[in-house]
């Protein structure tokens, strides 16, 4: 599905933590299902957020990591990278077509920027970094003048 595996790695670290979560491996309908990148896992509760990542799970068949993967992968593709949305941050912050800001893929504000330094320091732990990158850096118009502090908190 043309997705980079640092970029599928680093997502999955970022939804699963180092020692997974409840979506992996959760049984649903009698089945165990597997929903890596807690794709459709939302809603107001945890209870919630779990029954609809795990319905999600169940309804695409993810009943094995593999399957999950894939299913994830291509999912990743044709709801994003192919609609322009290549990188971590328009997939945080859809700047590139409009309607913007809609079709995010998650609601961690942190996560482009955790995602793409653990990106980083596997390219340097593989030996990668000196590779040839692609940067891709949206430039705003009528910004402030000076940058406004980080949020404390």
């Amino acid at each position: 599905y043309n997705v980079s595996p640092y970029h599928l790695v680093s997502r999955m670290l970022q939804e699963q933590g180092n020692d997974g979560s409840v979506l992996n491996g959760y049984t649903y309908n009698g089945r165990i299902v597997y929903n890596l990148f807690n794709i459709g896992a939302t809603g107001s509760t945890d209870a919630e957020i779990i029954q609809n990542g795990a319905k999600y799970a169940y309804d695409k068949h993810w009943f094995t990591p593999e399957t999950c993967i894939l299913g994830s992968a291509s999912f990743l593709n044709s709801g994003y990278l192919s609609k322009g949305q290549t990188t971590l941050y328009f997939q945080k912050y859809n700047v590139v077509n409009a309607p913007y800001f809609e079709n995010q893929y998650m609601q961690n504000i942190r996560a482009a920027n955790d995602e793409g330094a653990r990106i980083s320091n596997e390219y340097k732990e593989n030996g990668l970094i000196n590779g040839e990158f692609e940067f891709v850096i949206p430039v705003y118009e009528n910004m402030p003048a000076t940058a406004v502090p980080r949020p404390i908190g």
